[in-house]
Parts: C-alpha cells; structure tokens; sequence
C-alpha cells in the first residue's frame, strides 16, 4: 500500500499503520498487522527473485482448508505448468494457549490448517505423477512445547501422514521435516532468547533450504520423518520422567509370573519399558536394540500391592550413526534395571545367522515342560516346541502374541517395541537348558547386546537358536538368534547372562500367588 512505501523498520512500519487505522489500535493488533505486511513484503521478494532467474511463477492464496479453492488453484497451475511433482506443505497456524483455555474453534482451526489443508492439497492432485512430497512438521510435535497441544497433535499427524504415504508412494521420496525455529519470521529475538535458554539453536535460512533439497535427494530407504535443530542445539530430554504402574488390576499377565508365592515382574518387560521411556528422549529415530541391560534387583508384589515403576533417561549421546539412550527403571529409591538403548536413521539390515540349528533330540516331552519345569502360566506360555537340546545349546519355535494390551489392563505403548514375549521365550528356553544340562533352574541377569534388523520381530512365530558361550558354578551365558519364517534374522542376542541357583526348583512349584486372607 502507498502509506507503507518507504516503512523498513518495525517503528517505521508501526508508526505508518497506525497512521492509517487513525492510531485504533491494540498493541497484538499493530503487531499482527506489522508482521501481515511483513510476510507480504518477503513473499514479493521471493517471487521476483524467482523470475528474476526466469522461473515461470504462479501465486495464489486461498484457505487450505478449503478442498474447492484448493482445487482451482492446482487446475490452474497444472493448465500452465504441467502436473504436479514435487509438493511442499508448509500452511500453519498458532494458536498458544493452554488446553483449559483453548475452544474447539481454535483447535478445529491449527489441526484443521495442517492436517486438513494436507488433505485438500493431496485431493486436488494426481499422487502418482509426484516425485517428491515435503511436510513442514514441527519439533514440537516431537517435544511437545506449552500451551501447543493442538500444534502438537497436527504437526504429529503430518509425521504419521509421511509414514504412510511413504508406504503407498514407493516411486516418491516423502518426507516430514519436524522443524525447529528458524533465524526469522516469527522468531524474535525474545523468543530466540527463549529458544537458546532451553538448549536450542535457530536454524539458519540458508543452512535450512539447502538440508530440504540434500533430503529430497536421498535414497528411498532414508528416513520418512526427521528432526532439525539449529547447530549446538541439544535435543530436549523429557523432563518427566515416564512412569508405569504394577499391580494386578493393571498387569494381569503379573498372575502367570509368580515365584515363591510373590508376583514378579518379568525381566522381559522392564527391557521394554526402558526402550519405551528412551523413544522419548531421540523421537523419529529408529530402534536398533539395547546395550548393556541389567537386572539390579527384581520387582515382587504382593496380590495387594501396587508400585509406581519409573524411568528416567540421561542425555542421548552419538556413536557413529547411531544414538544411545541412558536408562534406569526402579520402583523406589533405588534402579530395579538399566540398560542403554540404541537407535539409528533407520533400520540394521540383517546379517547371515551364524548359530546352526540343535538337532540332538530334546528328551522331555513338550506338555510336560510348563508343568515338570518352568512357572509361567498361560500368558506367557510362548514355547511351541522343542525340537532339539545339548550340551552346546537348544532350539525352540516360540510364539510371538499379542499386542501390550494382552498383558496390561491400559496399555502404555499401541504396539511392542521388543516384544517381550519372545524375549521371554529366550528366558524359558535358557531355564530348559540349565535344568537338563546342570540339574538347577536359572532367571535371567542381563543382555550385552540386543540388535533388531530390518521390521524386527515378527509374524506369529519364529524359531529361537541358542548356542551355550560359557558356564560357572553359578553362572551360564549363551547367544541367541531369533528368526523369521523366511529364515531371515529378525533378532540377536549377544551375551546373555543366567543366574543358575539350585534352590529356585521350590520357588518354582510355588508359581500361585498367594492371594490375601478375606476380613
């Protein structure tokens, strides 16, 4: 407008709309408008800037959220320019407040801007003639952040929305960049200030341009949902720390794990507890497998009690490619486990297993295994059979189950991360060895190292192979390998270490709980 020409700065600016609204207005308004006329000025830029270098542009705007106008808009683009390739979704709205005070508009509004304007956008064009699709995410959908619990919800849907167009577009490279805040816009230097007291840097604008086009050419196999922070930034660890409950009304699968009388919380799940906690600390990276896990002290409960189990992540360092997540998990002062959980870009691809199958006839029969030898009730009677026992190792077919909601009355997590059933197959069959080839039961003590390749484990059920490293007086340690019914390694275990104790036969006849006498 002729009122604003030669208004550069903010004061400038300021001073030339107040002008014109006849000094009518609030402080949040002069800055809305300041910062509307702003974006203006930025967009021009950028379209001369373009045909300057003699690009052919369109510009139109129109409310995302409206699939007709949306529509038009790409017609008319497409009758010019040709169909689309390439899509890069950056529509986004703030609303901050926090939940008790947001309305449903607000939140219809931010959720229906990022995910809804998606939606319209992939409606109005031809998904197979794309090559590339772009989703401007947020790390706060990662971090979450206060007063954007809406922000967090789209911003999240975006990343999800990347995973399964990735899936059903193999031809385009897809991907969902959870930005941090960038050196402009509507960062200001106050909130840069914020931004750096809490351990994160702004991206530059030309450092940030030029990461989208080094990841749009990436390979197919790269990750569908990254996260960028400006340089020297630390990613945030949750401050919270992530908690579970034990008792029998919220575990039921405690009532087919019990020795001497006592529930115990298998080792399995502590494992997948701490990997659930450290997902939080290094979002969008995939799991790899866990390094170093040690049970400290098991968890026992009482039919009558209830524990608050919590675990709490340290700072996630780099190796390599790969990044590794502290844990500790405890139900009081003191850590019941620990483990460093590992996580990588993507996937490990699977090696050749090395461990050959046992073929020496194992001589108990297979139905008297959970009544003569182990002490798991039917929850977590995951052995399908034995095939074969010796001296060097064992192999076994064991059941992958259900999901967490068959061991959790609310389930902390939709799916397994490690699958603990099979996990625990690991433990079973490692009892079934140290019964046959050194007359006393074992309970599990630790894992050097656990790598997932590939989807990790799945399918109904795989064959186990464990081949027997070393054994003391008191001690047994084996590797193990988990595979698919392909034949290809779905897991491997490295040094995984059993306590053998000959007095556990008695606390394992005792696998009742033994519930509280009636008032």
């Amino acid at each position: 407008a002729e009122h604003l020409r030669g208004a550069t700065t903010d004061a400038a600016l300021n001073a030339a709309i107040l002008a014109a609204a006849g000094g009518k207005l609030t402080p949040r308004q002069l800055r809305e408008e300041r910062e509307r006329v702003a974006a203006d000025r930025e967009i021009r830029s950028g379209l001369s800037r373009l045909r300057a270098r003699g690009r052919e542009v369109l510009y139109r705007a129109v409310d995302v959220r409206d699939h007709a106008a949306v529509a038009r808009a790409v017609s008319a683009a497409e009758a010019a320019l040709g169909p689309v390739r390439l899509v890069v979704h950056g529509a986004g709205v703030l609303q901050d407040r926090l939940i008790k005070d947001k309305t449903p508009e607000q939140v219809e509004l931010v959720v229906g801007t990022k995910v809804g304007g998606f939606c319209a956008l992939m409606a109005a064009i031809d998904p197979a003639a794309l090559k590339g699709l772009v989703l401007f995410s947020s790390s706060t959908g990662r971090f979450g952040r206060k007063g954007q619990a809406d922000y967090a919800v789209a911003n999240e849907a975006l990343n999800k929305l990347a995973q399964h167009y990735r899936a059903a577009l193999p031809h385009c490279r897809v991907l969902a960049v959870n930005w941090g805040p960038w050196d402009g816009g509507m960062v200001t230097p106050a909130l840069k200030e914020l931004f750096k007291a809490e351990g994160i840097e702004v991206i530059g604008l030309a450092a940030g341009s030029e990461l989208v086009g080094r990841a749009l050419d990436a390979g197919g196999d790269a990750a569908a949902e990254v996260v960028v922070l400006g340089a020297g930034s630390r990613a945030p660890v949750p401050a919270t720390p992530w908690r579970v409950t034990a008792s029998l009304a919220a575990l039921p699968v405690l009532r087919d794990h019990v020795l001497a009388g006592r529930a115990v919380l298998p080792a399995a799940l502590l494992l997948e507890y701490q990997v659930l906690a450290a997902m939080r600390a290094v979002p969008g990276r995939c799991l790899r497998g866990v390094d170093d896990f040690r049970v400290l002290k098991g968890v026992t409960l009482a039919a009558a009690d209830e524990l608050t189990l919590t675990a709490r992540c340290g700072e996630p360092r780099r190796r390599g490619d790969e990044w590794l997540v502290p844990v500790e998990i405890g139900a009081g002062g003191l850590p019941n486990a620990r483990a460093t959980v590992v996580f990588g870009a993507g996937p490990l691809p699977a090696p050749r297993p090395t461990i050959a199958r046992e073929t020496i006839a194992y001589d108990l029969p297979f139905e008297s295994l959970y009544e003569q030898v182990l002490f798991h009730g039917p929850l977590l009677r995951c052995l399908r059979a034995v095939p074969g026992l010796s001296a060097t190792g064992a192999t076994a077919v064991v059941a992958t189950g259900d999901g967490p909601a068959s061991f959790h009355a609310a389930p902390p997590a939709p799916a397994w991360a490690t699958q603990p059933l099979v996990l625990d197959g690991v433990f079973q069959l490692m009892i079934l060895w140290s019964q046959a080839l050194r007359g006393a039961r074992c309970l599990p003590a630790g894992v050097a190292r656990l790598r997932l390749y590939g989807s990790g484990i799945d399918g109904e059920a795989c064959e186990l192979r464990l081949a027997v490293t070393a054994t003391e007086a008191r001690r047994a340690v084996a590797d193990c390998e988990l595979l698919r019914a392909d034949g290809s390694l779905a897991a491997r275990i490295d040094g995984f270490e059993a306590t053998v104790e000959p007095t556990l036969a008695r606390a394992f006849r005792q696998n009742r709980l033994a519930e509280a006498a009636a008032p």
